[in-house]
């Protein structure tokens, strides 16, 4: 999978964006696969109708990659000047049509409002380029400063739902909103019935851009949220090429930020995630609490409530558990990494039980062990 994230925001502005970009490419890594960050710089020059060769080469990537994220500034309603820069680049009718089927991940955030007018904005510029942004993901900067848990792991929901799109290569109908009904004499005339004679009119994205109403407030960053994890490490340096005739220059295109070091798999992250590999058809009928106890190198309790086809993790003691495990957690970390059973474990006295035994022999069923518990 090749995804590529276009990065627009001045250094020292990003309203927090560093954090936000640096935790999603780290949600991609954990699931195996990397972004490749492609930085708007001061080499994209204002539009002046030239072409240019810096956004060339962006759109060349975008073009080859599964996956494209845009992550942005907003100031005031609208992208931050850097990335408007590069939008207006992509008004050139060449770019018509460039991203075709792609589906987009929107990442922005401001300092304190607007972001979703201007994801609205952005969404519709990448639509008329043949984009469907499929997840949208507005911030504002008081809230990424004082970032919790709870933000955190949306965030980290955010990039699972687009790992998932890009995996199943979700395709999804892009709607139109451009009136091109014409009248006999061949003007437009909104409003008018569509004439069966008439040819399909094409319009360029530069055409739809101008109908772009920048007023116009969205609510778009609520909710979209489920499964998987991963980062970044790919670093872009291409030649740029400088005047007619001249020596080909070799200079780096992008800056890119050394990726984070990898979170460790702890036992108690690997056991709060294992609703992840919950397997819900064969768990049809059943209700159960099963309490874990785990002393050891690491000292947690927590507790999987399953019932029927849900599933979820709490930390603490429940006060109600159906059986408890109580195990060492080098020992527990080896039943989730799939080295034996919970309830080989057992057999052989590197695991005790207290309540219902059968439940851990549910318990080898119900989940997929041997998986990658991050």
């Amino acid at each position: 999978m090749k995804l590529t994230a276009i990065y627009g925001a001045t250094p020292g502005c990003d309203h927090g964006l560093e954090t936000v970009s640096a935790l999603i490419y780290e949600t991609f890594l954990e699931l195996g696969e990397t972004v490749s960050e492609i930085r708007i710089d001061e080499k994209v020059p204002c539009y002046g109708g030239a072409p240019s060769p810096a956004v060339e080469r962006i759109m060349a990537d975008a073009a080859l990659s599964d996956g494209v994220m845009f992550i942005y500034a907003t100031n005031l309603y609208a992208p931050c000047a850097r990335a408007q820069i590069f939008l207006e680049h992509l008004c050139d009718a060449r770019f018509t049509g460039a991203l075709k089927d792609k589906n987009i991940f929107l990442l922005t955030s401001a300092p304190e409002y607007g972001e979703g007018a201007s994801l609205n904005y952005v969404a519709r510029v990448f639509g008329a380029l043949g984009g469907y942004c499929a997840v949208s993901l507005g911030l504002n900067g008081r809230l990424i400063n004082d970032m919790d848990d709870a933000l955190k792991t949306s965030i980290e929901k955010y990039a699972e739902d687009y790992y998932r799109v890009i995996r199943q290569n979700r395709r999804f109908i892009i709607p139109g909103d451009i009136p091109v009904n014409r009248a006999e004499t061949g003007k437009e005339r909104p409003g008018a019935p569509p004439a069966a004679e008439h040819k399909k009119q094409t319009i360029t994205a530069a055409e739809l851009i101008k109908t772009i109403d920048m007023d116009s407030f969205t609510q778009r960053q609520e909710q979209d949220i489920d499964e998987i994890t991963q980062y970044f490490a790919n670093k872009y340096k291409d030649d740029v090429q400088k005047a007619k005739g001249a020596d080909v220059i070799k200079e780096p295109l992008v800056e890119s930020a050394p990726p984070p070091a990898p979170r460790l798999k702890t036992c108690r992250r690997m056991t709060q995630n294992l609703p992840r590999y919950f397997q819900p058809q064969l768990a049809g009928g059943i209700t159960a609490c099963v309490q874990f106890s785990i002393a050891g190198d690491e000292n947690f309790d927590g507790y999987i409530t399953v019932q029927n086809t849900e599933c979820a993790y709490a930390d603490g003691i429940s006060q109600t558990p159906d059986v408890t495990i109580l195990c060492d957690a080098a020992v527990w970390q080896d039943v989730l990494k799939g080295r034996f059973t919970a309830q080989r474990a057992f057999m052989t006295g590197h695991l005790k039980v207290r309540g219902n035994f059968m439940l851990l022999t549910k318990f080898d069923q119900l989940f997929k062990t041997g998986g990658s518990y991050v």
